[in-house]
């Protein structure tokens, strides 16, 4: 597994795009684009976890800064000792985050996704909070165009539906319109 960087909380990984009026940034040298971490990182080193954007919760959201993928056992540990613990989905709390290289990592896009899933609290958009069956809508829409793209069939990728209060079995299959 080819990992980019990861995070202490949520590092809001999608403003961290390569991509410059439409083409990929090269990947060649230290100051270059790193996806999902930076454009260049402005890494995080040892002895930096109580600063601002360093740590373990969202005070600096969209302020985090990555750390590189060799502190990545530390950083879990770490996350795991002292981290934000877990109030639940959309609470933006108690997990990190870990950016992998789908395009090193795996043979074709099809293989880096196993499911998509959407949860059974709805979701938060652009518009403010979406209601459970427009999560699914949304969900299912997104997985037709990668099924088209990547010329897949449906059964090759399913649609969860994540149960929040159900840790036991937290998934259920959910059938697309």
């Amino acid at each position: 597994m080819s990992i980019n960087c990861a995070f202490g909380a949520d590092g809001g990984t999608m403003r961290f795009s390569c991509t410059r009026l439409g083409r990929r940034v090269p990947r060649n040298n230290a100051s270059a684009c790193v996806p999902g971490c930076g454009d260049p990182p402005e890494w995080c080193l040892p002895g930096d976890e109580g600063a601002c954007g360093c740590n373990f919760d969202n005070k600096c959201r969209g302020r985090l800064r990555p750390w590189k993928p060799a502190q990545l056992g530390w950083l879990l540990n770490t996350h795991a000792e002292s981290g934000a613990r877990a109030r639940g989905i959309n609470t933006w709390t108690g997990y990190a985050e870990v950016v992998v290289d789908a395009e090193r990592t795996f043979a074709s896009p099809a293989a880096a996704v196993e499911a998509f899933f959407y949860s059974d609290s709805g979701h938060y958009g652009p518009n403010g909070r979406a209601s459970v069956d427009e999560s699914a809508q949304r969900v299912c829409k997104v997985r037709r165009a990668f099924l088209g793209a990547l010329r897949l069939d449906p059964c090759q990728v399913p649609v969860l539906r994540l149960r929040i209060g159900n840790w036991t079995e937290p998934f259920e299959a959910h059938q697309c319109a």
